[in-house]
């Protein structure tokens, strides 16, 4: 098991990289999200390896969508930070998939999928809320017919009531390569995004239980939200 953290815990703001590199010095690795352009310079100071988040630099004005008719100004953005995720030796490429809330218009558009992993190791994220993708079972033809590999993000799954997030977690082990760890409820997802630490129980029980696996762990709290050193703690 490696212990990383996301560049989410100072909402990517390279203005406090110092911050983050002594904060952060005993981790394994670092996993970089929505970056400004402006800092890319300051990714070969970086002494770890990394992963990156898709769309990286490459921001866009409205939510992701890559399973909707129009995705096509969203797939141009991911693709170009695969090949920059790729320029900067990154270990991997994280992939929402399929596009969060989705109650219409979807479109499966697995080829961009194929396409993207030609480029780069992908790592597609579970999202919540899709009617009609959102199951393991559904992730599970996606990986095997697309030699795939997943990124389970624990606030997506705990966010999404259709799901038992364990059997989810249990029937994907063998795609599994990283957790996502955060935890998120309707309210508080609302009120603070990424909340690193609760004492909700089921929280702990998947915490307990995904330290089972032999996979990357991110912490991927935000840092409107207390309690990210109650979570360094617990996987320290």
């Amino acid at each position: 098991m490696k212990i990383g953290v996301s560049t989410s815990v100072i909402r990517s703001d390279f203005r406090f990289l110092k911050y983050f590199l002594e904060k952060f010095e005993d981790l394994d690795f670092y996993e970089l999200g929505f970056l400004s352009p402006l800092f890319v310079n300051n990714l070969f100071n970086l002494k770890k390896s990394f992963g990156i988040h898709a769309p990286f630099i490459f921001k866009m004005d409205f939510h992701p969508k890559l399973t909707c008719n129009d995705y096509h100004e969203t797939f141009r953005k991911i693709r170009q930070s695969a090949f920059m995720a790729k320029y900067l030796s990154a270990k991997y490429l994280i992939v929402h998939y399929p596009d969060t809330l989705q109650l219409q218009d979807w479109k499966d558009n697995f080829k961009l999928l194929d396409e993207l992993k030609g480029i780069i190791k992908i790592r597609i994220e579970n999202t919540f809320g899709n009617k009609y993708f959102y199951a393991a079972k559904d992730y599970k033809f996606l990986c095997e017919e697309l030699g795939l590999t997943m990124c389970v993000d624990i606030g997506h799954l705990l966010l999404d009531e259709r799901i038992n997030p364990f059997d989810f977690i249990e029937e994907l082990s063998d795609f599994v390569e990283e957790f996502h760890v955060y935890y998120a409820d309707d309210k508080t997802y609302k009120k603070c995004h990424h909340l690193p630490w609760s004492d909700n129980e089921k929280y702990i029980n998947l915490l307990n239980f995904i330290k089972e696996f032999d996979v990357d762990i991110v912490i991927e709290a935000t840092p409107d939200c207390k309690g990210l050193d109650r979570l360094l703690n617990f996987w320290r």
